[in-house]
């Protein structure tokens, strides 16, 4: 697979996890899959990524991130860029599990949560 392969299944992962977190608020029975996902899940799935991204473009591109330069010439790869982006998926969906635990603990309704994953 190619990095805009791995980019177009990372998406779409994502969605399936999404859209199981949003039925987990509906059936009580899903809302454990939906944690583990994003307790472990996905984090694990983000550090298997960074290890096929970066050991695909070994050695890295020169950058870093020293400056907004450094950082662009960094990205210049496509597998690092794409290590980012899946960092970005898994962090936004850890963010709303956590919502989605917070709301339930402080028998939020879904009139908040909604609002609040959707600017996760």
């Amino acid at each position: 697979m190619n990095a805009e392969q791995v980019f177009g299944v990372a998406g779409q992962v994502a969605m399936v996890c999404w859209l199981l977190l949003a039925a987990s608020l509906f059936w009580a029975r899903l809302r454990p899959g939906a944690q583990w996902l994003g307790t472990f899940g996905l984090p694990l799935m983000i550090g298997i990524t960074y290890l096929v991204a970066i050991s695909l473009d070994y050695p890295a591109p020169q950058g870093g991130f020293g400056s907004l330069a450094d950082v662009r010439m960094l990205f210049s790869s496509d597998w690092i860029l794409l290590a980012g982006w899946v960092h970005y998926l898994v962090f936004d969906y850890f963010v709303g599990a956590w919502i989605a635990r917070d709301s339930q603990r402080h028998n939020a309704t879904l009139f908040w949560y909604c609002p609040a994953c959707f600017f996760a």
